[in-house]
């Protein structure tokens, strides 16, 4: 995941928005792609988490839809 943000930090411009939308993953590593988002900087202007039941509550996945701001300054 860290390649692909790194094109899309690339590709936007300053103060440019990346919708991520329907991104799912099980639950506890929802943490470790959040830390991910984080270190790039991008600023969350809206993000949306809800439980992913077309498998089944046992599997305990969640979509996120976001949508992401790059920072006017760099900061990767």
């Amino acid at each position: 995941m860290q390649f692909a943000l790194f094109d899309v930090y690339r590709v936007l411009r300053p103060g440019g928005l990346f919708w991520l939308d329907h991104f799912f993953c099980r639950a506890e590593e929802m943490a470790a792609y959040v830390e991910v988002l984080e270190s790039v900087g991008f600023g969350k202007l809206r993000w949306v988490t809800k439980t992913k039941l077309d498998k089944g509550p046992d599997r305990k996945e969640i979509y996120l839809s976001a949508l992401l701001e790059k920072p006017l300054k760099d900061s990767w």
